[in-house]
């Protein structure tokens, strides 16, 4: 019982440090631009205004999800951190890494120069946030084992009584 409520413990604290990098990479600079002429950066962007700050209501229901895994070892629950954290690394992935990466004209001063995104450190967090998740959910799932098999006494209790 005692490594149960240790397990869901640390279940809790890996769901609710997920959802709180999610949270705080929305406001960190996903890439800065850079351009030819100097070496400094001329233009950045948020993660959170790159999707619309899609991953805070992700976030917060991370974090739902992490209490319910504490208080009830919830495998459903779980589960649904594992699949939050899979969205949220797929949007990082397909949606901001692109973006932090793009290359191309782009207007400066009245000029066209080429422009080339870096990666700035919100990327980072938001990717460390979707893998925070994802092993909650897995290692969660390791150490849980199988689930445990309705009891059939109910079933013979009932079979007792009918005889």
């Amino acid at each position: 019982m005692a490594a149960e409520r240790g397990l869901a413990r640390s279940l809790f604290a890996g769901g609710v440090a997920g959802a709180v990098l999610l949270a705080v990479s929305q406001f960190l600079k996903l890439y800065g631009t850079h351009i030819q002429a100097r070496h400094v950066v001329v233009d950045t962007a948020t993660v959170g205004a790159n999707h619309g700050y899609a991953l805070l209501p992700v976030a917060l229901l991370a974090a739902l999800l992490a209490y319910g895994v504490w208080r009830v070892l919830s495998r459903p629950a779980l589960l649904a951190i594992g699949l939050l954290g899979l969205a949220s690394l797929l949007i990082t992935l397909l949606h901001d890494l692109p973006g932090a990466h793009a290359q191309g004209l782009k207007t400066f001063q009245g000029h066209y120069v080429l422009a080339v995104n870096r990666p700035e450190l919100g990327l980072y967090v938001e990717t460390a946030g979707a893998l925070v998740l994802l092993l909650t959910c897995v290692l969660g799932f390791m150490l849980l084992g199988a689930p445990q098999a309705a009891e059939p006494a109910r079933q013979s209790g009932r079979r007792e009584a009918e005889a």
